[in-house]
Formats: C-alpha cells, sequence, structure tokens
C-alpha cells in the first residue's frame, strides 16, 4: 500500500528484534525474504528465489534461546501460501500455526510462550501445508546444555 501510494515505510521485526531472544543482525528467513519482497515491490527485479528455498525454519541456532525457552519458527517467502503449518519435536507434534509468524508458542505480538529448551540434542520439523495442497517440509536440531 505504502509503495502504491507513494509513501515512506520502514521495516519493523520485533520478532527476531525485540523480543527474546534478541538478535540485531540481518537474519536469514523473515529478514531475507522481507528485504526481497521489498525490492520485488519496488520494481528492482531481484533474483528469483527457487521454491525450495521460499521456507526457512529458524529460531534453533545456537543462542536462540533465552529463559530456558526456545521460538522455532518457519519463515516463509509468501506467508499467504500457507495454511497452516505443523511442528514436532523428536517426533512428537508440539502444536499447529494458522497465522504468521508461524512460531512455536506464538499467541499476539509480545506474547508468545515458546517451548522449554529440554537439555540435550533435539529434532524439530516443521511441515508447512500450503492452500495448494501441497507440503513442505523442513528439519533442524538444536542443542541446549
Amino acid at each position: 500500500v505504502a509503495t502504491r501510494q507513494g509513501v515512506s515505510w520502514g521495516y519493523y521485526n520485533n520478532w527476531t528484534k525485540q523480543e527474546p531472544p534478541t538478535r540485531y543482525e540481518v537474519r536469514s528467513g523473515h529478514d531475507h525474504f522481507f528485504a526481497w519482497r521489498m525490492a520485488d515491490a519496488l520494481g528492482y527485479a531481484p533474483d528469483a528465489i527457487p521454491h525450495d528455498d521460499q521456507f526457512a525454519l529458524t529460531g534453533l541456532d545456537e543462542h536462540d534461546h533465552a529463559n530456558g525457552r526456545r521460538w522455532p519458527v518457519l519463515a516463509c517467502l509468501f506467508p499467504e501460501q500457507v495454511d497452516r503449518v505443523d511442528f514436532e519435536r523428536d517426533g512428537t507434534h508440539v502444536e499447529t500455526q494458522y497465522d504468521d509468524p508461524f512460531a512455536v508458542g506464538w499467541r499476539s505480538n509480545w506474547y508468545h510462550l515458546g517451548h522449554p529448551a529440554a537439555d540435550g540434542r533435539h529434532t524439530w520439523k516443521a511441515t508447512a501445508h500450503l492452500r495448494d495442497g501441497t507440503t513442505i517440509v523442513r528439519e533442524a536440531t538444536a542443542e541446549f546444555a
């Protein structure tokens, strides 16, 4: 809307910049996808991102935890194409999210519960069910001690 109306706009990502665990660098996932969509909307014709690279399971890096909790999220270049995302840890269903951000424990801005960061090595799986009937699966491991 802002670009169509010729007004200024800004990027505010409270997901990784304001809520724990706060990290200010530009990150893969949400930050990268937002920059791509803005470049495209502004007519800069960025290189196409292959469909398989348009989904990123984030929040599981070494420093992505705070107060004994993690916030796994499936970032999507086109979240409007996603019907729901199912999250599993070690093969057990944890949660289903129906809205962007597709994050474990997300309830509203400034209120997301995350998931206990249990000691040891754990495998996370996010299955995105797209509106066209296809699924995209991302897996990652995380350690916590």
